[in-house]
């Protein structure tokens, strides 16, 4: 709504004095072919801002906590926003939300690194404010390598009936200095463990109980 001009005959304006909008909603444009301030009123300003995020990971460990990017609105009226998203990596836990004018939101996001190798990794989630209004999350995802290191990194037991298998020993080792604590279980109920927890170097060696299995493969 435009609402008049503001004009100086003894100082002429020669060049564009730029563009501004004040806290009464009220927006001044200095115009150049006109040579004067002209000033509208405007109904509502939308304005969003986020802020970034990175995660950190390690190859073929567990997912990264979620985090929290946020959106404020720095406009004057209220924002009902949504977010996307086109990384596979990138879940979104809260897509859709309203921020009040001048107020702050969470828009929380989680990462899953399975299968991904050691690197640094770049994704993005759009929020969209409507009237046009679009902010990118800029996600950072990186995944180092594991510091444990367990060989062999397959173990196979081949015995006959109502023989027991040989023992197996793996080795435990990181590269981490000053070494680390680990611990290690089982996932059936025929393989024995000499010991479950310890600090690396070491090792452990694991038996294959065979006195209850029938022939095949388990």
């Amino acid at each position: 709504n435009f609402l008049g001009t503001i004009d100086s005959e003894t100082a002429t304006m020669r060049i564009p004095m730029g563009i501004t909008i004040a806290s009464s909603d009220r927006l001044y444009v200095a115009s150049l072919f006109t040579q004067q301030v002209e000033v509208f009123t405007v109904d509502s300003v939308t304005a969003l801002t986020t802020t970034d995020l990175k995660f950190n990971a390690v190859e073929n460990g567990t997912a990264p906590p979620a985090a929290a990017s946020t959106l404020t609105n720095m406009g004057t009226t209220s924002i009902d926003w949504s977010a996307s998203t086109s990384t596979p990596w990138i879940s979104i836990d809260n897509p859709t939300g309203t921020i009040p004018a001048s107020q702050s939101a969470a828009l929380t996001i989680s990462v899953d690194p399975n299968g991904m190798a050691t690197g640094k990794y770049d994704g993005s989630v759009v929020v969209d404010a409507g009237a046009g209004t679009t902010e990118t999350v800029a996600v950072v995802l990186v995944i180092d390598a594991n510091p444990l290191q367990v060989n062999p990194g397959v173990v196979n037991f081949t015995t006959t009936a109502g023989i027991t298998a040989d023992i197996v020993d793996l080795v435990v080792d990181s590269v981490a200095e000053g070494g680390l604590l680990w611990d290690v279980s089982a996932s059936a109920s025929w393989i024995t463990l000499d010991k479950t927890t310890g600090t690396t170097p070491d090792s452990v060696s694991v038996y294959a109980d065979t006195s209850s299995l029938a022939a095949g493969n388990h």
